[in-house]
């Protein structure tokens, strides 16, 4: 690819093509898994359909990360790690997390979690988008 090719080239930044169509959630609503999308500081932003059908109302915009994706054990011992807060702090991708979450009315999934940081043109992290495949129990 010469220079003038990779100037033209779409970046792996936070900013999305337009989208005049209003195309973005209905992709993301077809999706059969949960995916969910949030800020720099670890804040839901948004999530598709699949997340809002696991968590239920606890999935709202705002929400930690943490909370969805390491919730506290019931038993009251520690957190265990927290995914989306170790990309933050590391800024690399997370592909393959095991995770077990626990979603609305005590519903369970184990997941494989890819966590991608999305930068901005200065290196900042903007957002964090994660995906989760369910695992076999």
């Amino acid at each position: 690819m010469s220079s003038a090719e990779r100037a033209q080239a779409p970046s792996a930044t936070a900013e999305l093509p337009p989208d005049p169509a209003g195309m973005h959630p209905l992709l993301l609503d077809a999706l059969p898994f949960p995916v969910l999308l949030f800020d720099g500081s670890g804040r839901l932003v948004t999530a598709n359909a699949a997340a809002g059908a696991f968590w239920g109302e606890a999935l709202c915009p705002g929400v930690h990360a943490d909370d969805l994706l390491a919730p506290p054990p019931a038993d009251g011992s520690p957190r265990r790690s927290a995914p989306v807060s170790h990309v933050l702090a590391s800024g690399q991708p997370l592909h393959g997390a095991s995770v077990s979450l626990v979603g609305a009315e005590g519903a369970t999934m184990h997941a494989a979690a890819a966590i991608v940081p999305l930068p901005t043109a200065d290196g900042a992290i903007a957002r964090v988008v994660c995906s989760l495949q369910r695992q076999p129990d």
